[in-house]
Formats: structure tokens, sequence, C-alpha cells
């Protein structure tokens, strides 16, 4: 079309492109098989044979030096010296395996670092195995990038989701609390039920089940029990918006904050651009995108998949906590039906929460007041709070019916030195412990397996941050085996080796 009117047939121009397209591309293969030295007939094998060999002699120099003189420069390549923190990886950077690698794909940077909690990438620096230059380049390749075996393995227990699958009727799911809260049903299941108002089950008649209300409660549970609650507080982490540039529709979910602390009480009272969130973004959006969600504007940072961090801005001197009120929406479950609405954010609540960094209600909780708290008490029990921000893993579906592959979010856990006393004592004493809800006993049970890991000197202890890993307590108590170690052993840790890990972390 182009060439229509002139007088030389296209087909002619057609060729002539062509032929100088292969000529420009023979003139430019001239100077790279210069260069990369493609062509020699060193070994009977063909050229190719002879680059692989000096590949291998560089690999076998990489190899058999020890960690402190990889910075060596080979070819003007550098050998990256990984450690636990985020590093920055420079272009002529050689990349030993097993390292975890963030791109930020606006800018291009790339940071690598050693997994935390893995010893691969520190034994592949420290090996002393050196590599046969002879030898051919696929057995090279099974030495230098199969990954090590670990030095502590363990067993995870055969748990399939489908185990667990139940019917629940949409009109058995309630939409807004009862008021009272405490005239809610409450299913008793115990032995020694009286016969006469009780039902056995079916697949063990020793246990049986009966119908009451929350109001009862105090009659139920054991004298001088200790209750633990949890006291996080739901905030408006739910964002809706648009796209500045193109004006597309966005969901934003805030999970928790980066920086400048990990503590939702110091970021919640933040001002404008002081604050990074992790989040959950529900649209099609990029790195360096911003978003607009009401007055709020979200610059994206990063982001993979769903998972994104932001940085939050906004006009006037609210605090983030105040412009969430505003701006944001209570994120209700899933299997609630409707939209939120205003009154949520005093509905959808615990009678006793105090802590924000929720983006879930603890539901067990749901059911008390207070007035059902101080009946408790009057019948000789205590009850104590723990805090458990609850994360995005309470929203996340199982993509596989295998348990064990199944990876969850980290959730914040804060348990005060009065709490850990109460506990204490109430151990001593064997009295009952309640906590209500499972989110209130994960913080207990990862309580105690920090404990084990310190007894133990499984943790990082010039670490900023108190883990429990999400199969850590499969892989500690196959790893002690008989001699796991009991309650009553760890009442020393709280005062001695809580309070001076305290101060090395200051």
């Amino acid at each position: 079309i182009a060439f229509r009117g002139e007088p030389v047939p296209w087909v002619t121009w057609g060729i002539g492109d062509f032929a100088m397209k292969v000529g420009m591309g023979a003139a430019m293969l001239l100077p790279f098989r210069v260069l990369t030295g493609w062509g020699s007939k060193s070994t009977p094998n063909g050229s190719a044979q002879s680059s692989h060999a000096n590949l291998g002699h560089q690999n076998n120099k990489i190899q058999s030096e020890p960690s402190a003189t990889w910075a060596a420069n080979t070819n003007g390549y550098e050998m990256f010296v990984p450690t636990s923190e985020w590093k920055k990886v420079l272009a002529n950077h050689v990349l030993p395996p097993g390292l975890e690698i963030q791109i930020d794909v606006s800018s291009g940077e790339k940071l690598a670092r050693i997994p935390p909690h893995s010893s691969e990438a520190v034994d592949q620096c420290n090996t002393e195995e050196s590599v046969d230059p002879s030898s051919s380049i696929s057995e090279r390749a099974t030495v230098d990038q199969s990954p090590k075996e670990t030095e502590e393995s363990f067993q995870l227990p055969e748990v399939h989701a489908s185990a667990f699958d139940y019917d629940l009727p949409v009109e058995r799911i309630a939409t807004r609390p009862c008021e009272p809260r405490d005239s809610s049903k409450l299913l008793v299941c115990g032995h020694s039920l009286p016969e006469g108002d009780s039902t056995p089950l079916d697949n063990d008649p020793m246990w049986r089940i009966k119908d009451a209300m929350f109001l009862d409660a105090p009659d139920l549970i054991p004298h001088r029990s200790l209750l633990i609650l949890n006291d996080s507080r739901v905030i408006c982490a739910r964002l809706l918006g648009i796209k500045a540039s193109t004006g597309g529709k966005v969901e934003v979910m805030l999970l928790a904050p980066e920086l400048p602390s990990k503590d939702p009480a110091i970021a919640l009272g933040m001002g404008s651009g002081d604050t990074t969130w992790t989040c959950m973004i529900r649209g099609k959006v990029h790195s360096g995108e911003e978003l607009i969600c009401g007055n709020v504007a979200l610059q994206v940072l990063s982001k993979q998949g769903p998972d994104a961090k932001v940085t939050l801005r906004w006009e006037g001197d609210m605090k983030l906590g105040e412009v969430l009120e505003s701006d944001g929406r209570v994120p209700l479950p899933p299997y609630i039906k409707r939209e939120a609405d205003a009154s949520d954010l005093h509905t959808y609540q615990t009678a006793h929460a105090v802590n924000e960094g929720s983006v879930a209600a603890p539901t067990a909780g749901l059911h008390f007041s207070e007035s059902l708290f101080s009946s408790i008490k009057s019948k000789g029990s205590k009850v104590t709070a723990v805090t458990l921000h609850v994360g995005a893993g309470t929203f996340k579906p199982m993509d596989s019916d295998d348990a064990s592959k199944h990876e969850m979010h980290a959730e914040r856990i804060s348990v005060p030195m009065a709490t850990i006393d109460l506990l204490k004592k109430a151990i001593l004493e064997g009295s009952p412990l309640i906590p209500i809800g499972t989110t209130s006993t994960r913080t207990l049970e990862s309580l105690y397996w920090w404990g084990v890991k310190l007894k133990l000197a499984d943790c990082d202890q010039n670490s900023t941050e108190l883990r429990v890993d999400q199969w850590d307590p499969y892989r500690v108590s196959q790893s002690v085996g008989e001699n796991l170690i009991s309650l009553v052993m760890l009442i020393p840790l709280p005062r001695d080796d809580i309070r001076s890990h305290e101060r090395r972390m200051e």
C-alpha cells in the first residue's frame, strides 16, 4: 500500500527491503562471533564445548573459594554475598541459588536475601566442593543447582479440608448481632449432662449435647476458671475507589502497617504520608499507580498478585484512624451477604474491644456482654485479655484439599505482663484456662511455642521480632521427641528471659 502508484512494483521493494535486513544481520553477526569466540574448534565436540569448559573452570574457582572471597572479580562479574537482610543486587552480580528475590517492576531495582529460618544459601556459600572442568555441563548443573536437603525434617499430619465440610443453610447465618448480646444460643457438649434435657451424639454416645443460652454460661463455667478474651478492635480497613489514571474501580483491604511501626496503635495515629501498609487490592493495578478512595490517595509501591504495599495521603491534620472511620468501611466476612453500614463500626465489635488493628471481629467474643462478665466474676472466676489482630488469613480460602499446602498470613499478638502473671498463677494452681474463641486459643498456643523455642535456644535472640512460624509446633515437638517441655517448666521464662529479650530489642 505504501508504494502504490510508484513506477517500481511493490514486490521489488519488498525483496530489496528483505535483502537489506539480511545484509545488516550478517554484518552484525561478525563482531558477535569475535566477542563470544563462537566458531572456535578447540574440541572434537564443536565450538560450544570450549565455552562450556571455560564456564566449568570459572565455576570451579567460585565454588572452591571460601565465602569471604566471593567478591573477587571474575571477568567483570562479582559474586553476590547474601545476608539475612534485604540487599541491593547490582547488574554485575552473580546470585547463588536458594535466595529470596524481590523486584520493583516500576524501577527495576532487585533485592535479595537469605530466606528467613533457612541456611540453604549460607551452606551453598561455604561449600568446599570443587567441580571438574572436564565434566559435562549437565553434571555441573546438578552440583550447582540441586537443592540441599534440610538438616532438620519433620512430618506434618495428613489433614484434608474436605473432612470439615458441613451444610450451613444461609438462613442460619446471623447478619446482625443479638440484642442483648448474651441472649444468643449456646450449644453445650459434655459427658456428664443429665439425660432428661440432652441428646447423645450418634458417633459417641458417651458425649451428650443440649441447647442453652449464653446467659447460662456463669453456671456452666467451672469454679475458679480463668477466661481469656481477645480485646482487638476492628478498623474500617476496606476502601472503595478508582484508579487516578483511568477511573477504573478498585477495592483495597488494608491488612497491617509496615512503617513507621508494625504496631497498629502507632500507625493509626500517624499523619498524611507517614505510614506504609500491606494490603490486598482487587482490580487491575500496577506498581507506581495512584488510587483515589474518597479523600484518601494511595500510592502503590509494589504489587504481586493481590498483595501490595501502599502509602496513604490525605488533606488536613486528621490521623489515619480518623480518616479510615470517615472514608473506609468495616470489612464484613464473606458469609455475611450484605454491604457494611455505619452501624457496623459499633455492632461488629466485641463488648470488650479496645486495641484497634483487626480486619475481622473475634467472632466468639461477640456473644458476651459486660453484665455477663460481671456475673462470671461473681461466681469466683477471673477474666483477662490478650490481643491478636485478626488478619487476611481469616478471609483466605484454601486452594488445596491438603492443609499442609495452605500458607497462612502472619498475625500480630500482644500479651501484657499482668496477663502472663495470671496465666502462671492459674497453671500452678490447676485452675481451668478457658480461651474465648480461636483467636485467644491461637495466642496462648503461640505464647507457649515461643517459650519452648526460647527455652531450647531455637530462635534468634537478637531479632527485633518474636516469631512462631506456621509449622513450628510440629517441627519443634518432633525434634525434642519425648522431652517436650511442660507448661510448668516455662514458668520461669516470662520474668527472666523475656525481660532480657526486651532489653536486647531496645
